[in-house]
């Protein structure tokens, strides 16, 4: 048995041979399909996962029970095979590279036919054709393959270009003579056209042979020159051949006298020797067997063997080791012996060729040289002398013819190493021409850096002088920045004190009405006392005289004249005094519209002053005056944080939304002023994102902030309505605001913007954003990274 060794001439095809005999086996197991390429196998099952379970479990066995081992990775959607990526769930399959795999061309100016040059774009160009599903999945794959065309000098550009398959024509018998003459792009002369002249003219129509040599039997394909490496790899082989040999035979003769233990050598002291067809013979009671290998070092070898012939779980490791573990398992008694059968060089990858030729022993002498041998050593011990010592002097003759073609050679080397020398010293003389003139270059570069650093100077002193204007430009705005400030206060100033006697205006105007209220309430109350006395009295008057008018009929109608003269007078009396009521109304109702024309927003703080909370008022967009931040900085006395990501903080403000597309609903409670979350609610109608309060607190809203939430300029908020509600449930909803096509949000520099509520609004625990239309792109996700709320913060719901 001989083992074939990884990366050996012949290793490539003993792999193809064995997978397609493993292949064979496993083949019933799978009911599908199977590829094999080398040693990568691939499958595609349609059975449960615990049936392709058992199935590998099956296959692994199989390998084992031949020697193999192999590893399957089972159940997968997406599997990367050879040089494309397969993927199940999709449907697709793209171009697979591995990440530190490096594209290299042959280069379109090498001395290559032009036939290759011109086929290597197209063919890659149809490979990644064939292994995209689809152009897109082509695009993404192309640029590293263009890249590097262009790197080699090519100017073809990849293109989707998927082409219908072609039947071939299987029944076809192709029998066709190739001449693949070297090709050099030097050689001028079409050595092809010439050659088919040749054959037109030796094999023309009439000639008995034409039917086999003409132009449609005969194929010229150019092949390629030896590359640099061989070529100076075979002369310096030949030039050290003889060098070599005399080396070799020292270094096999210290290895020899190098050997330690040569009563225990397998080789017999011989076991340092490189590069060694060897022969292990395993003996029984009934057979021999022999077993050939090559080592390049046969100790470590022998290392190798003893230690798979001791320990089990290296049995497979060699054909020797299987078959000594099989006569162990039998319980045969064994005798292992070692011997050299040759000499020789391993398989090598640069000039393609092997030693490893002759490596048996060669056969016996037949029976006349035997006898021979047998007629030579009945001869007298005086003429094996003689032929000794004649034998002797040849092979000093040799040596001496050996010396001398040794001291041709020390002449030859002495005469190329004073070439050498010449050709050094002309380098020498020539270097030192290059030197002065790089000298001379050098003081060029010199007297021109020279006149650089004077030109430098005065740009320096430009620049001074430009940067003095600047800065004077600068100071005079500065000044005029710093007038207008000072102008800006005095006018905030004076905003300030106006609204400041305005409030004070408002205070007096509302202790007049409470005043007049109380005056006329007092006089009303007076009239009414006054009247019903009268009354009274009158009417006392009136039963006096009506029991006196009782005994006397004739002054009753006296009296009732004047009881309707009574009547009439208090009739009067009353119109008198809702007259003088409706001009108390009319005037109350005066003031009430100078009250009124004075603003609404005084009106808001006039009603919001009845109940006692804290303010905010917003100043500008992402400010640090806003109730979530003042919520998530635990009322402004530590570092800001996502109040929905800390226990104690989430009591009092949290999030929600309608879905979850990408990030979560707390990243609405952000507060960053640079970089943005993506966060998004799924593409739905009537998408929202609400906010709330905890049952500690109220809001009266008079401003809201809101950021965007995407790392592109895209799905901008542009049909929406803020809604308020104080328990949270479906029918108590209140509109706040509302805005249609409303492109505030996307022509703000940094995606921030803020809006005021109009109108008297009340105290809500919850906020909500509905979207009541598509956004910017066309579709109803809400992109949102952070919201701000502005007002009145009360403890307790609204009353």
């Amino acid at each position: 048995m001989l083992d074939v060794t990884m990366g050996s001439y012949d290793g490539a095809v003993t792999c193809e041979l064995i997978g397609a005999y493993m292949l064979s086996l496993i083949a019933a197991k799978f009911k599908d399909r199977l590829s094999l390429y080398s040693d990568d196998e691939l499958a595609v099952c349609r059975a449960t996962p615990k049936e392709i379970e058992k199935t590998k479990q099956e296959a692994c066995k199989i390998f084992k029970s031949n020697g193999l081992k192999i590893t399957i990775k089972a159940n997968k959607k997406a599997i990367n095979f050879l040089d494309v990526t397969f993927d199940l769930a999709n449907e697709s399959y793209n171009p697979f590279m591995k990440p530190n795999n490096k594209l290299l061309y042959v280069l379109s100016q090498s001395n290559h036919p032009p036939v290759l040059l011109k086929n290597i774009p197209e063919n890659i160009n149809k490979r990644l054709t064939r292994i995209s599903s689809s152009k897109e999945v082509f695009d993404n794959a192309s640029p590293p393959y263009q890249k590097a065309l262009y790197e080699s000098g090519y100017d073809y550009k990849l293109t989707y270009d998927p082409q219908p398959a072609q039947k071939r024509n299987k029944n076809r018998k192709i029998k066709v003579i190739s001449n693949n003459p070297l090709w050099n792009s030097n050689v001028k002369t079409n050595l092809g056209r010439k050659f088919l002249n040749i054959v037109d003219r030796c094999f023309p129509k009439n000639h008995p042979l034409h039917k086999i040599f003409n132009r449609h039997t005969l194929r010229i394909s150019y092949s390629c020159m030896p590359n640099v490496k061989t070529i100076i790899a075979s002369l310096n082989r030949k030039l050290l051949s003889d060098y070599n040999q005399s080396q070799n035979s020292r270094l096999t003769l210290d290895k020899e006298r190098n050997c330690r233990k040569k009563d225990r050598c397998a080789l017999e002291g011989k076991c340092l020797t490189s590069n060694v067809v060897y022969q292990a013979t395993v003996t029984t009671e009934t057979s021999t067997d022999p077993f050939v290998e090559l080592a390049t070092n046969f100790k470590e070898r022998y290392r190798n063997h003893t230690a798979s012939f001791r320990h089990q779980n290296q049995r497979h490791e060699t054909e020797l080791s299987k078959h000594i573990w099989t006569l162990k398992d039998n319980n045969k008694s064994l005798n292992l012996t070692w011997k050299t059968i040759k000499q020789c060089k391993p398989y090598n990858n640069i000039t393609k060729k092997s030693q490893v030729t002759d490596i048996y022993p060669k056969p016996k002498q037949k029976k006349s040289d035997e006898k021979v041998k047998e007629k030579g050593k009945q001869k007298s011990k005086p003429d094996a002398e003689k032929q000794e010592v004649a034998d002797l002097k040849r092979q000093l003759k040799t040596i001496e013819v050996e010396c001398e073609k040794l001291r041709g050679k020390n002449r030859q080397l002495r005469h190329d190493l004073e070439n050498k020398i010449m050709e050094e010293k002309k380098a020498k003389t020539k270097w030192t021409t290059e030197a002065k003139a790089r000298k001379d270059a050098e003081n060029d570069l010199s007297l021109s850096r020279k006149e650089c650093e004077s030109v430098e100077a005065r740009l320096n002193r430009l620049q001074n002088k430009s940067n003095e204007n600047v800065e004077k430009v600068k100071r005079e705005e500065r000044s005029k920045l710093k007038e207008t400030e000072k102008k800006l206060e005095a006018a905030v100033k004076a905003r300030v004190e106006e609204s400041e006697s305005l409030k004070i205006e408002i205070k007096n105007y509302e202790a007049k009405l409470k005043d007049l209220q109380k005056n006329s309430d007092e006089k009303l109350e007076k009239a009414k006392q006054e009247e019903k006395s009268k009354l009274d009295a009158k009417e006392r008057e009136l039963a006096k005289l009506e029991g006196k008018l009782e005994g006397q009929k004739s002054e009753n109608k006296n009296l009732r004249e004047l009881l309707d003269k009574l009547k009439v007078e208090n009739a009067r009396l009353k119109e008198v005094l809702d007259k003088k009521a409706g001009k108390l109304e009319e005037t109350e109702e005066k003031f009430r519209a100078q009250v009124k024309g004075e603003g609404d927003a005084l009106n808001k703080l006039a009603k919001l002053r009845e109940r006692s909370g804290r303010v905010f008022r917003y100043k500008n967009d992402s400010d640090k005056y806003g109730v979530i931040y003042w919520m998530g900085s635990n009322t402004r006395t530590v570092a800001w944080e996502n109040p929905s990501e800390k226990s104690d903080l989430a009591k009092r403000v949290s999030a929600s939304r309608s879905s979850d597309k990408l990030g979560s609903a707390s990243d609405l409670l952000n507060y960053t002023k640079t970089k943005r979350k993506i966060s998004c609610t799924e593409d739905k109608k009537e998408s929202w994102w609400s906010v709330a309060l905890s049952e500690k607190f109220s809001l009266y809203l008079t401003h809201y902030t809101l950021r965007h939430g995407g790392d592109n300029e895209k799905s901008f908020l542009r049909n929406w309505q803020l809604e308020g509600s104080i328990d949270g449930s479906d029918c108590n909803w209140k509109v706040l605001k509302k805005h249609s096509n409303d492109w505030t949000l996307e022509k703000s520099p940094s995606h921030i913007a803020t809006w005021s509520i109009e109108g008297e609004v009340g105290a809500f625990r919850f906020f909500k954003i509905v979207q009541t239309g598509k956004n910017s792109s066309k579709d109803y996700g809400i992109y949102l990274s952070g919201i701000e709320l502005y007002g009145v913060l009360i403890e307790g719901p609204n009353s």
